[in-house]
């Protein structure tokens, strides 16, 4: 029950779902222009240092450059090409997450009803929502849990959510004190 009551915190106002989408696909917009100008940026670091291989090569080919020193640059050259082809992959398969709108909308469906999930939900379902808005485990110390360190994105909602509500307290306190005539 005391969990329950805790989760009851994170409730928030339906109007506030549209701000959060706003602001979560605003900065995933924001990250993917990084990871995009870094796929460009791994790629040519990729092409240069083909270009500076394909160099040495025709260097050593015209006896202009001794064996030893092709093969330090190739080694090296090959080296680094490969590293950048696996961060340009890691880019790529990190980059796949076109779905997000579904999946913010589904989120934002569920965060409001929390509670209601949890109460209502079996073991698997209570375990899952323990999982996804913990970033520790649960401690339970005889009839009391210590609440460890929420999820960074609920947290971030919540000081959302908590500074709109104070926001709104203010603006009700303001007409309250100063009725408008």
């Amino acid at each position: 029950m005391a969990f329950e009551n805790e989760l009851l915190k994170y409730e928030y106002h339906d109007g506030i779902n549209k701000l959060l989408k706003e602001v979560i696909l605003t900065n995933f917009k924001y990250i993917q222009k990084n990871i995009e100008l870094q796929k460009k940026e791994i790629s040519e670091q990729i092409v240069n240092l083909n270009n500076r291989l394909d160099s040495a090569r025709e260097k050593y080919l015209q006896d202009r450059l001794d064996f030893d020193d092709y093969q330090i640059i190739k080694n090296e050259s090959k080296q680094k090409i490969d590293n950048l082809e696996m961060a340009l992959q890691n880019q790529k398969l990190s980059s796949k997450n076109t779905d997000i709108k579904v999946k913010l909308e589904q989120v934002l469906d569920i965060l409001p009803n929390l509670s209601q999930l949890y109460i209502k939900g079996d073991n698997y379902t209570k375990s899952s929502i323990l999982c996804s808005i913990l970033a520790e485990k649960l401690e339970f110390q005889e009839t009391a849990f210590r609440t460890p360190k929420l999820n960074s994105a609920l947290a971030q909602i919540v000081l959302i959510s908590n500074q709109l509500q104070s926001k709104k307290k203010e603006k009700s306190l303001l007409k309250v004190i100063f009725p408008a005539k």
